[in-house]
């Protein structure tokens, strides 16, 4: 068989030289093809904690700044709390009363209890003392109920930070007047992981463990490792808000994606993550981590 007109002056090295290129590039694709499974259809993920205003009131004070690194536990903002302090104290002295009143209707009681035994009294006297000490102590109850609830919306004047993390989407400010439930900001934690859509023809040997080559669009050049931590129990379509219903209409069969879990060996401080980022892990399937 001839060659073609355009090789029969390119020396025999260059040919040689070329067709081993090609071997090369293509084994190596066909190695990467059989080895490995990457998708770009990822994404950082993480903890966002939305805090919501527990108790209406004017915001007195603001103590964190947009983007500001938080512990759990901190003092976010604070709400005017007189009237709730007014309404602790009342509920206090409720609650101090209605006891008062059950050590009264208990040394009634044993009085009472004393002269039946003496015969002194008929048992309707001592029946009437008996009913009084119950209601004595619904009422103590009841009274130390609305004492702690008064408490608990005392220290709902404090906005706390659920968890550690930065402050995100702050719309909370000084003088405004917030409702019970009202979104007052976000924190979002540092402790992120990756979360990709693979097509379920990429899950044949796809196994918690496998160790992940992670590529994120905001740091071009930078690789982080990672190893599959988990594989989502059912498809996003499965866990969607209106599922397919494919026992009706007409059929059309699509290419499910199955989302898979990965965490991050560890975490670059110069180049921090946070849930949004896109991202390109390419998983390889010939090793599991321990």
């Amino acid at each position: 068989m001839n060659a073609p007109a355009f090789l029969k002056n390119v020396p025999k090295k260059y040919l040689i030289t070329g067709v081993l290129a090609f071997l090369i590039f293509f084994g190596y694709t066909f190695y990467q093809f059989l080895c490995f499974e990457g998708t770009d259809d990822a994404f950082v993920d993480g903890h966002i904690a939305p805090v919501s205003a527990q108790v209406e009131g004017q915001v007195i004070e603001v103590l964190v700044k947009d983007n500001q690194m938080v512990k759990s536990g901190d003092v976010l903002a604070r709400i005017d709390d007189k009237d709730y302090t007014y309404k602790r104290d009342m509920a206090q002295a409720d609650a101090f009363a209605a006891q008062a009143e059950l050590q009264e209707a208990l040394r009634d009681n044993l009085r009472y209890k004393q002269l039946l035994t003496r015969q002194e009294i008929s048992k309707q006297e001592f029946d009437h003392t008996s009913l009084r000490v119950r209601n004595a102590q619904a009422q103590a109850m009841h009274a130390k109920a609305k004492l702690n609830l008064a408490q608990l919306d005392l220290e709902h004047t404090k906005i706390i930070a659920p968890i550690d993390g930065k402050v995100s989407a702050r719309s909370v400010e000084q003088g405004q007047y917030v409702q019970v439930g009202q979104p007052l900001l976000s924190v979002v934690s540092s402790n992120v992981w990756i979360t990709a859509n693979f097509k379920e023809t990429q899950m044949k040997r796809m196994r918690p463990g496998n160790p992940v080559e992670i590529h994120v669009d905001a740091y071009p050049g930078v690789t982080f490792i990672g190893r599959v931590d988990s594989i989502q129990a059912g498809t996003g379509e499965t866990f969607s808000l209106l599922p397919a219903q494919n026992a009706t209409g007409n059929y059309i069969k699509v290419v499910q994606r199955i989302p898979v879990k990965i965490i991050l060996d560890h975490q670059d401080p110069q180049y921090p993550l946070w849930p949004g980022l896109s991202a390109a892990p390419k998983v390889d399937l010939r090793t599991t981590k321990g």
